[in-house]
């Protein structure tokens, strides 16, 4: 599955005791009526795909299907609450504007 948007926010990469380690990024689908904001997780050695993005840039990030409305029951003191979490992306691909066309009818005064 693809997502495409304008790069809303990218987070710095968190690396965490086990070695693991995640990056987020946050997308802004300005096509329809609202704004819809999505996100992706890239892990591990795929946090750097995101080392050339800038904000306002128009992507589109392919997520693995099955990563798709994840998300786990905290342990200990957050037993009962739930943690969702963002699908997990995996490329990167940043979209071009095509060239404006010369209007060919168009006189120069």
């Amino acid at each position: 599955m693809d997502i495409t948007g304008k790069v809303k926010f990218i987070g710095e990469t968190e690396t965490f005791d086990s070695g693991f380690s995640k990056r987020t990024i946050m997308l802004t689908d300005d096509s329809g009526t609202y704004p819809k904001n999505q996100g992706a997780d890239f892990l591990k050695d795929n946090t750097s795909r995101l080392d050339n993005l800038s904000e306002g840039q128009v992507v589109t990030i392919s997520v693995f299907d099955d990563s798709i409305g994840n998300g786990r029951e905290g342990k200990g003191k957050y037993e009962g609450r739930w943690f969702p979490s963002f699908p997990t992306g995996y490329k990167v691909h940043v979209e071009t504007d095509p060239a404006p066309e010369a209007d060919a009818e168009e006189i120069p005064f």
